[in-house]
Formats: structure tokens, C-alpha cells, sequence
């Protein structure tokens, strides 16, 4: 159990940990407190009734009914798909069902290159990694 003080509302809270979450249960007006710092409204209203989930020593994700969900097509579109980038003779092929048809025409070279070291080579297309393949 813990407490917790906002100075700017001047109003304490009881916390309970409850399976690595931490629930605030009960609040409190207090006489007039020292001012202390001053945090904007709308960030310590979103901690009201909500529960907060321990990730780390140095991270805590706060889980409310108002979560924003986004559906899987608007966010591939804004950050892409998980597929890796593939490069054929240094031409870039979208889709990686084209490896399928071209491994049993030729011999081919094929390097595969993790997120890192892809996105160091291929910049923002290779971020999920890339199958780079070249005929020989």
C-alpha cells in the first residue's frame, strides 16, 4: 500500500499492487499543501481510476477504457508490415512470393540481413530486415 500526493489539487490517494499493476483506490482532500511542482491537468487526470501496469524498473503503461485502438491496415500503413525487404540483382521486389519462383531457375547468392545492420544498409525500407539475393 502507498500514497500518493498532486500538489496543484492538493488531494492524497491510496495505491494498491495488484498483480504488477498498481490500482489507485481511495482520495482524499488535505488542508492547504505546499505548491510543490506544478503538473498540467490533463496528465494527472488520465492517472484517475486507472490502472497502471509495471513494465520495467524504469517504465509503467497506464490502461484505461479509453485506449485507442487502430486497425492492423491503418497501422502497416504508417509503419509498414513486419515482411522483409527483398532485392533481387539489386532491383527491389515487392512481395516475398517472388523468391519462390526464382530458386529453382538459377544458383543465387542470398544474404540475409538483420534489422540493424538492414536499416544501416537499406535506410527506413529495410528496418524490419532484408533478404538481399543476387544470381550468380
Amino acid at each position: 500500500m502507498g500514497m500518493g500526493l498532486f500538489p496543484k489539487h492538493n488531494s492524497k490517494f491510496l495505491i494498491t499492487h495488484i498483480n504488477d499493476s498498481l490500482l489507485k483506490i481511495n482520495v482524499t482532500n488535505t488542508i492547504k499543501a505546499n505548491e510543490g511542482v506544478r503538473i498540467q491537468d490533463s496528465i494527472v487526470s488520465s492517472f484517475c481510476n486507472a490502472y497502471i501496469k509495471i513494465i520495467s524498473e524504469n517504465e509503467l503503461l497506464l490502461s484505461t477504457n479509453n485506449r485507442i485502438y487502430v486497425k492492423k491496415s491503418a497501422f502497416e500503413k504508417i509503419v509498414g508490415n513486419n515482411n522483409k525487404l527483398v532485392i533481387y540483382n539489386d532491383s527491389i521486389i515487392k512481395g516475398i512470393e517472388f523468391i519462390d519462383s526464382i530458386l529453382h531457375t538459377k544458383h543465387h547468392k542470398i544474404m540475409i540481413y538483420d534489422g540493424e545492420t538492414s536499416y544501416r544498409k537499406y535506410g527506413i525500407g529495410g528496418i524490419n530486415g532484408s533478404i538481399v539475393i543476387s544470381s550468380e
